[in-house]
């Protein structure tokens, strides 16, 4: 057989194994997310709120993966957008998450008003409300802001979940439009890596 034949038939007998070997040894696909991960993360601020759950701190944030966002119960348009996002998040989810919504308007959320609220998303959601200081603080650490209210009553406010690994930290951060089913099966890889 000539030496160029014999080179044709090399040529296509590797590519016929690589193609095979990519078939049968094929990756894992890439999750596509909409979570922004943190490289490194970052504590969140010492703080005791009170919740509709008597009261929420650092202590409350181990051991479970938590989204916490900061808001306001007459907020027209984003709040309720990002909370029923968040409720179809939490329906796929696999990895049990906890949902802290802290309000940025204690001169008008009270805690009844705003656990009446979030039942109309989900019971198990967590609210909170406290002295402007310390949500102030907390949302700073987390990456978040807002102003203060406008004559109209308007607060502008970042519209963003905080995504807080079982060490409390901030591991990352969730923004409105997000695809529930990629996010939550990249949410539930990372928590299972841990």
């Amino acid at each position: 057989m000539n030496p160029a034949r014999l080179s044709a038939i090399a040529i296509i007998v590797g590519v016929a194994s690589g193609v095979a070997a990519a078939w049968l040894f094929e990756p894992e696909a890439p999750v596509s997310s909409d979570i922004e991960w943190l490289a490194t993360s970052r504590p969140a601020a010492d703080f005791v709120l009170p919740a509709t759950t008597g009261e929420i701190s650092n202590a409350h944030l181990t051991g479970r993966w938590t989204l916490m966002g900061f808001g306001y119960l007459s907020c027209p348009n984003a709040c309720p957008t990002m909370l029923a996002e968040l409720k179809r998040l939490t329906d796929v989810m696999t990895t049990p998450i906890q949902v802290v919504f802290v309000s940025v308007d204690p001169s008008r959320d009270s805690l009844s008003t705003i656990a009446g609220y979030l039942s109309h998303f989900d019971n198990s959601y967590i609210g909170a409300v406290g002295d402007e200081a310390t949500t102030e603080a907390l949302a700073r650490s987390l990456g978040a802001q807002f102003t203060a209210a406008t004559p109209s009553g308007i607060i502008g406010h970042s519209v963003q979940y905080a995504l807080l690994g079982p060490d409390g930290s901030l591991a990352g951060l969730l923004r409105p439009g997000f695809d529930p089913l990629p996010t939550a099966a990249d949410l539930s890889r990372r928590a299972n890596a841990l």
